[in-house]
């Protein structure tokens, strides 16, 4: 681990509220004091914090392991149908807990209500379109292609709703103005089920909890089931979608451009699969002292697998000791995830045991949900960090 004055911002803060914690003196704190979070009260939150277990990055080892990301993506693909079958309990949380902070997906505002309703109904079409699929068999083949078309075309207007147009949102410059922080750009990809009304909420609160303009590449949603399909095509066939390519192009401009010294990509569920992705190219294209400047962090990670690899032959493995940031490609990356989310355990709680498979430190908390501003960043700076450094283990 990195010491305290060459880790990046929030963690710069964890190590001030655990000396605090400790009775130490604490540096000067990075949070504005202007700041205003919802409800006031940190201190409750760090009474009722969960448990937190962190495990460090993984340096490879002789044990069994499933299938590696390089298999064949058809027996990728039956992997993950069962691994996916094995988590289904806990899908009816994955929308919880019902929130009573305004800018949480699941507060009940016209927005977030009509955003709900869509999926639910997405849902439950598509659920109902893959159950017939089965009964289709007997029909002719023009008739079976005209029926799966009428089908998909039904949800295409609800899709250009939900979705909009923009490809690439900011997050709102009242509350971060881009003038600020000019040596920074921070770009955030959204998971699933989530539409521009959700995407401008989760930019906007991480914008809130850390200061700082954030670029939302949007990951359109086409409902949760069709978005599971694809990400099963994505993460086992390699296959990069418009916005990964959209997402790739905004971060490798920003990395070449000599004024930016950290890029900072924050990922959520789907978002990490794509984060993936991208991290794959920028390690094949661009040279060690330009991914020095990248910062990866990931919540609920629905990805395979995480490349970082090592700087220099003989540095993966030195007495057993874990490498430190300096030793990597990419100096910072680290993944946030509640044990009872099913998309984190169908990603990253599930791959991060396989050894030299997924890189960077996990954070596993004790929570479900799977929504971003609802389960993942609390509406303050302090809460947050309160939330994922207490009691850990």
């Amino acid at each position: 681990m990195a010491d305290q004055q060459d880790a990046p911002p929030h963690r710069q803060h964890q190590h001030q509220i655990n000396d605090q914690a400790n009775g130490h003196a604490s540096p000067k704190s990075h949070v504005p004091d202007d700041f205003s979070g919802a409800g006031g009260m940190p201190g409750r939150r760090l009474a009722r914090a969960p448990t937190v277990k962190v495990l460090s990055s993984q340096i490879g080892g002789d044990d069994d392991a499933p299938l590696p990301y390089t298999a064949d993506p058809f027996d990728l693909c039956w992997e993950d149908i069962k691994l996916l079958a094995h988590k289904l309990y806990l899908f009816p949380v994955i929308f919880y807990p019902w929130s009573r902070h305004p800018d949480d997906e699941t507060y009940l505002q016209r927005g977030n209500v009509v955003s709900l309703l869509w999926q639910v109904f997405l849902t439950l079409y598509q659920l109902v379109f893959i159950l017939s699929l089965p009964l289709c068999f007997w029909m002719p083949l023009s008739v079976f292609l005209i029926y799966v078309g009428l089908s998909i075309l039904i949800c295409v207007p609800i899709w250009m709703r939900v979705n909009g147009r923009k490809r690439l949102l900011k997050s709102d410059p009242r509350i971060a103005s881009a003038s600020r922080h000019r040596d920074e750009h921070w770009v955030f990809i959204n998971g699933v089920a989530v539409g521009k009304y959700w995407l401008q909420a989760n930019i906007d609160r991480l914008a809130r909890i850390f200061r700082r303009q954030v670029t939302g590449v949007h990951n359109p949603t086409n409902g949760l089931i069709f978005d599971l399909i694809q990400c099963m095509i994505e993460r086992n066939f390699s296959y990069s979608t418009q916005d990964v390519r959209d997402a790739y192009k905004v971060v490798k401009e920003a990395l070449l451009d000599p004024s930016r010294k950290k890029i900072v990509l924050v990922l959520h569920s789907q978002g990490g699969i794509q984060g993936s992705l991208m991290v794959d190219w920028l390690l094949a294209e661009l040279p060690d002292d330009i991914l020095r400047k990248v910062e990866v962090y990931t919540l609920g990670c629905a990805a395979n697998h995480f490349n970082n690899p090592h700087r220099h032959l003989g540095t993966d493995k030195q007495e057993g000791q874990p490498p430190t940031a300096n030793e990597k490609a990419i100096r910072y990356i680290e993944h946030y995830a509640n044990d009872g989310d099913m998309v984190a355990q169908w990603g990253v709680l599930y791959f991060t045991r396989v050894p030299n498979r997924f890189m960077g430190r996990l954070f596993e908390r004790q929570g479900t949900g799977h929504l971003l501003n609802v389960s993942s960043c609390p509406p303050s700076p302090e809460s947050i960090l309160l939330t994922s450094n207490s009691n850990t283990i």
